[in-house]
C-alpha cells in the first residue's frame, strides 16, 4: 500500500526540520564536550542520540514517500558559537545549559509550523511524538539549570551572617 502522498512544500518543511534537528543534535553534542560536570554531559549527550533516532525517523518519512532526505538550504548551527562565547564570558555549565534549552525551544517551534502547514495526519502524529521528546529534553535541561543555581547559591557565603 503507497502512502498519501505530500506536497512539496511539506517534503521540503520536512527535509529542512531534519537539518535543522540535526544541528540540534550537534550542538548537544558540542555542549557535551564542553560542560564541565560529568552529569550534565551525559544527560546532553543523551539528548543527542534521542534527537538523532528521531531523526532518522523523520527521515524515513520522506524516503517512504520517493523524496532523498537531506534539505535543500544548509541550516548554520550557532549553538556551538554561542557556548564558546559563554564559556569566554565565564557563564560555565549554566550558560550552556540555558543556550541548549534555546535551541531545543527553536527547534519545538520549527516543529509547531511544520505541522501547522501540513495536513497529512502521518507527519502531525510523528512530529507531535517527537514535540514530546523536546519538551522532555527541556525539562531535564530546565531542572539541570535549577540544580545548578542551587548549588551555586548553596556555595556562596551567607550575606546576612557578617562573612
Amino acid at each position: 500500500m503507497q502512502p498519501r502522498p505530500l506536497n512539496v512544500e511539506t517534503l521540503e518543511r520536512l527535509r529542512e526540520l531534519a537539518g535543522a534537528m540535526y544541528g540540534g543534535r550537534d550542538e548537544l553534542y558540542a555542549a557535551a564536550k564542553e560542560v564541565g560536570d560529568e552529569d550534565l554531559a551525559v544527560i546532553c549527550r543523551t539528548l543527542a542520540d534521542d534527537l538523532a533516532g528521531d531523526t532518522a525517523y523523520l527521515e524515513q518519512i520522506i524516503v517512504k514517500h520517493g523524496h532523498e532526505p537531506g534539505f535543500e538550504k544548509a541550516v548554520t548551527s550557532t549553538l556551538s558559537d554561542a557556548i564558546m562565547k559563554i564559556l569566554r564570558q565565564g557563564r560555565g555549565d549554566e550558560g550552556v545549559v540555558s543556550q541548549a534549552k534555546q535551541a531545543q525551544t527553536e527547534l519545538r517551534e520549527r516543529m509547531d509550523e511544520t505541522i501547522a502547514q501540513s495536513d497529512d495526519p502521518e507527519v502531525h502524529a510523528v512530529l507531535d511524538q517527537q514535540k514530546q521528546h523536546l519538551d522532555f529534553a527541556e525539562r531535564v535541561l530546565r531542572q539541570a539549570a535549577r540544580s545548578m543555581r542551587k548549588q551555586a547559591s548553596a556555595m556562596m557565603p551567607d550575606s546576612r551572617s557578617g562573612s
